[in-house]
Parts: structure tokens; sequence; C-alpha cells
């Protein structure tokens, strides 16, 4: 079966020409649009049951996840969060009522309006929510990463769908909108570190070393989990050599921790690797959920020992 990112190459491929008003396209966390005189970030994202939380879960929280994981993508841009658009399957009217009263709060807490949308029945509750956002500047694209550079990420990874925090996240806008002095290259970590690297490597054309010793690993989960477990929201993103003193020095957040995780080299010759198997450590939250690895298949993602890591992680469009 194809994978996702094959899948969304193929569609984009046959995507018309837009207008001098699409700014930037299919392939970075928001698209942007030229409105009047305002550059504006849209993005869209989805919570499905079965596929993205129990059926059970409390629909606040996942009220909360789904605005929560369309922040995380204007954080990485980075844009201020204005206008949202929210569609709505609904199967039962009770969780339906907790779950829009937990995104039109969420979404209030970031100044972010609720403007229409659609409702539908259905035997599985889904959502989706269309955001957009200002831009203030030139976008932070995946595409900008250059040789040289060193790779950073907030935070720590691993572990999000077993402690939960793939519910109660707390999207790194303000560290994004800190973070473009420094940085024009940004991606939040959705599908995994080394799947979200090797998007990075893919658009930049350029090949990341990482020093996985390093790479910050939630308490009492493994490299394994960093690498590939994914939901963490975290932001990775890249820094001229000469501007990273001065970035950890002038870090001002606290509460969360900023990791020199690597390198990016020159344009990279994919290591081709064997079909690994699929769940391989994957958590059992997604083997409930039916949900499984991709294969690996190329890899510009180096360990220091300069062996390919594979290219693992979420794939969206496998149920088996």
């Amino acid at each position: 079966m194809m994978d996702e990112d094959q899948f969304i190459k193929n569609l984009c491929a046959k995507l018309p020409k837009a207008s001098d008003d699409l700014l930037l396209g299919p392939g970075d966390d928001c698209a942007i649009v030229k409105i009047g005189k305002q550059d504006m970030a849209i993005a869209v994202d989805q919570v499905i049951a079965g596929k993205h939380y129990f059926v059970d879960t409390d629909p606040e929280l996942v009220g909360r996840k789904l605005v929560n994981r369309n922040i995380s993508d204007l954080a990485v841009m980075p844009a201020k969060p204005r206008f949202a658009l929210l569609t709505l399957c609904v199967n039962d009217i009770d969780r339906a009522e907790k779950m829009t009263a937990a995104i039109i709060s969420t979404a209030s807490d970031y100044g972010m309006h609720i403007i229409g949308g659609d409702t539908a029945s259905s035997t599985v509750e889904q959502a989706s929510l269309t955001v957009l956002g200002e831009m203030s500047g030139p976008p932070a694209k995946r595409s900008n990463a250059k040789a040289g550079q060193l790779v950073y990420l907030t935070g720590s990874l691993g572990g999000s769908f077993d402690t939960g925090k793939h519910l109660t996240f707390q999207p790194r806008l303000e560290q994004g909108h800190w973070l473009i002095d420094y940085s024009q290259c940004m991606i939040d970590i959705s599908d995994g570190l080394i799947r979200d690297l090797t998007r990075i490597a893919d658009a930049s054309q350029v090949g990341i070393q990482l020093d996985e010793s390093k790479v910050p690993i939630t308490k009492d989960y493994q490299l394994e989990n960093a690498y590939y477990d994914g939901e963490d929201y975290e932001i990775l993103f890249t820094v001229n050599e000469d501007k990273a003193q001065d970035l950890e020095a002038n870090w001002p957040f606290k509460d969360c921790a900023l990791s020199c995780i690597g390198k990016v080299s020159g344009i990279a010759e994919p290591q081709v690797l064997g079909k690994l198997k699929a769940y391989e450590h994957v958590s059992i939250f997604k083997l409930q959920l039916g949900t499984k690895r991709c294969y690996a298949g190329e890899s510009k993602i180096l360990d220091s020992q300069s062996k390919p890591i594979p290219n693992k992680g979420w794939d969206h469009l496998d149920s088996e």
C-alpha cells in the first residue's frame, strides 16, 4: 500500500497552478496566502475516534487536542492565531456539546475565533479544524535548512500516548515566535523525530547527522520511543552555528528544555534499507488503535557513527 507521504506527493503533483496570491503551497505545516495586504497562514487538522484517541476519551480533552495540534502548526511558521472553521461528525450529542465547548474555550485562550463550519451525523466521532493565522514576516520553511547548521529541539520526546501528553500538551506558540530571530527552518514533531527530520532533509535536499546521546528522552522511555512514538508537538529547527551560543544564552523559557541534537550535512545520498517489521517497539496505544509504522525505505538521517537511522513513524493511511 502507498504510504502517506507518497500519496500526498502524488496528489500535490496533480494540483493546478495557483494564483500569485498563494505564497507557500503544500509541503509545510501551513499554506500561506496573501489576503489584501496581510499574509495569512492556513492549516487544517483532524481527530478521529479510534485513530487519534480512544472512543471513551473525555470529549473535553479531545476538543483541546484538536485546537492545540492546529496551533502547533501555526507556531512553526510562526503565525498569530486569528480565526477557525470547525467541521464536526457527531454520534453522541452530549459528547459533541462537551467537545465543542472545549474547542471554543481553548481557541479563545489564543485569541482565536470560531467563525463557521459544518456538522453531520456519523457512526464515528470525528472533528476537523481549519485555522488562519497572521504572519508578520517570512515563513520558517522546511526547505530552508542549510549545510553546517545545527539542529535543535524543544522539550523531550517519547511516550506521548502512554503518558497522556498527546491530549494535554501545550503547543510551543510563544517559543516559535521567539525563535524566528534565530531560525528560518522549523517543523513541529507530530509523526516522530526521524520521520519529521526526514521531511526537512527531503525538502532542503540535505542530510542530517544526529548525536543520539543528546536527544532528550521522556523519563522511563527509550531512544526508540523518542525517535518514533510521535505526537510530541515539540519544535524541531535549524540554526546557523554562529548564532547557537547566543540562542542558548538568551533562551527565556525556563520550563522548556532546549537541546542541540545534531548537524545538517551536505546533499545526502539516501541509504537504502531493508523492510523492517511493522509495530517494532510500538506503544500499546497504537497497537490497540490499529495504527502501525510505515516501512523503512530510504534514510537521510545518520547517527553519530554515520549509520542510517530507519525512517519510520506515524503513517495515517495505514489501518492494518
